[in-house]
């Protein structure tokens, strides 16, 4: 009897045993929540600057230390630079099709796209700072461009523009009968129609054959901005700067919507609230501070070879400005052809770079 008891005893405790064994394991195992957590997220981001660049160094690399820091590891980003994975002509397509997840996009070079109302920014003369920017744009996007697909398969986490563009050149430049006659190297429209009411040729090459262009003798001059410029070493191939201030090339950071969805609630508001505004706000402070800084670079390093920054007079610059209305209206016709509301859009755009205290040049 006391063999029964005994054998009842041992056997009936280890099903307990073997019961809280299975469920500790089931608990640990079954816990989603705590495998999502721990999960994660890669991501490829491309960039055309070189990994010495500005860009990289002041915007770039400290973004992807604070992203990694504000989501506990969770995201990982992956930074290509010398736009390893494609150019900026086709960053826009690349995202839509998840070539890689996140990128750069300027408006300007995508302007038969759902894009096309942000070419508004690349309106001469207007854009004076990348704070002014970002201040403008936000709103004309929050104005114009709020519904689902108005940036196709994307989704815009912020947008800024760089320092202003100028112009570098082999001789000096100093009016518009300067550049007349010249093969002068931009690539968004409306700045390439800057170029033919100045008389020049247009040639739209990519920023990576910028130096090659100068180089070879393939262009005269070169439009860019000066912190761009000292990136990709113009110094080298140009004596002259000559300070226009055309205005900034905008700068779109947009991410793959399809990628950002899958992202777990927590991690995708952190990119719209969150990750997305710090990039816009790193751009905006690198871009203001190092632009006076890289004109002055650019003087002391051409000083030597007998170049110098060139400062157009009053009158010199008056008739540089002087096409912008006639672009900007040949612009609202554009946005009219494809349906938008062109007046509507000046108009609002006009409203919003007073606000800012700039005054517009297309009245």
């Amino acid at each position: 009897m006391n063999k029964r008891i005994f054998l009842k005893t041992f056997l009936f405790s280890l099903l307990i045993l073997v019961l809280a064994a299975c469920g500790g394991k089931d608990s640990k195992d079954g816990s989603s929540s705590s495998k999502s957590s721990d999960e994660v997220y890669e991501i490829n981001f491309n960039v055309s600057a070189s990994p010495t660049s500005t860009f990289v160094k002041d915007i770039v690399e400290p973004w992807v230390e604070y992203v990694k820091e504000k989501s506990d590891g969770r995201i990982e980003i992956h930074v290509y630079t010398n736009a390893a994975l494609g150019s900026l002509a086709t960053a826009y397509e690349d995202i839509q099709n998840r070539v890689y997840e996140l990128g750069m996009v300027s408006p300007g070079r995508h302007p038969e796209t759902e894009l096309f109302p942000l070419t508004i920014g690349d309106l001469p003369f207007a854009l004076t700072s990348p704070k002014v920017a970002n201040e403008v744009l936000s709103k004309f996007i929050d104005e114009f461009m709020n519904e689902e697909g108005s940036f196709g398969k994307g989704t815009p986490l912020t947008i800024y523009a760089t320092d202003a563009w100028n112009l570098y050149s082999k001789e000096p430049v100093e009016t518009v009968a300067d550049v007349k006659g010249k093969n002068i190297s931009d690539s968004v429209p409306e700045r390439l129609e800057l170029l033919k009411q100045w008389g020049a040729s247009p040639v739209n090459l990519a920023n990576t054959e910028l130096y090659e262009g100068l180089e070879r003798g393939t262009v005269d001059e070169v439009m860019y901005t000066s912190v761009g410029a000292q990136g990709f070493n113009f110094h080298e191939v140009a004596k002259y700067m000559t300070k226009l201030n055309v205005g900034g090339t905008l700068q779109l950071l947009l991410i793959n919507s399809e990628f950002l969805n899958e992202l777990p609630e927590d991690l995708k508001t952190m990119f719209i609230e969150d990750f997305g505004p710090k990039f816009g706000e790193l751009g905006v402070e690198s871009y203001t501070k190092r632009a006076e800084e890289a004109i002055q670079q650019f003087e002391e390093q051409v000083k030597d070879k007998g170049g110098k920054v060139i400062e157009p007079s009053e009158e010199a610059m008056k008739e540089f400005k002087a096409p912008a209305k006639k672009i900007a209206e040949a612009w609202v016709k554009k946005a009219n052809d494809k349906g938008y509301d062109g007046e509507a859009m000046l108009k609002f755009y006009n409203e919003a770079l007073a606000e800012a205290g700039v005054e517009s040049p297309f009245k």
